[in-house]
């Protein structure tokens, strides 16, 4: 939907721009700067629904390491894998655990909203000196 508003607010602006109508000209940068704040609004919601469910996972991912690692100390009534297989469960559990943070580390980088930030600028130039730009450009 919002690849066929920006379609569609490039097509009007390019015609306004042509035939010189200020006034649909603005109106073009107000979409543009609506598209950029609902876009910004639905990325921010997936990011925060994403972050809660990492979060939950993460948790989860904690209580049954835990669980697994205090099952398999000496004096537990469960039988779990060999002494000497403990170690190298931790390890394989600790470069995992380790792995699966950083890259969640990294996802975070990129929520920078640069997308929205360019529809609001250009919108909002656009919307609040559309007539005098195409002022300058019809005389």
């Amino acid at each position: 939907m919002a690849i066929l508003i920006l379609l569609s607010w490039a097509g009007v602006t390019a015609a306004a721009l042509i035939h010189g109508w200020p006034e649909l000209f603005s109106a073009m940068g107000a979409l543009l700067l609506c598209l950029g704040f609902a876009v910004f609004l639905t990325e921010r919601y997936r990011a925060t629904e994403l972050r809660r469910l990492w979060d939950n996972q993460v948790e989860v991912q904690l209580r049954f390491i835990w669980r697994y690692v205090r099952r398999l100390r000496p004096g537990h009534q469960q039988f779990g894998p060999p002494q000497h297989s403990l170690d190298e469960m931790e390890r394989i559990l600790d470069e995992s655990f380790d792995d699966l943070m950083a890259a969640k580390s990294a996802e975070r980088g990129l929520d920078t909203y640069r997308v929205e930030m360019v529809f609001s600028i250009f919108g909002t130039l656009q919307w609040g000196f559309g007539e005098l730009f195409i002022g300058l450009i019809h005389g």
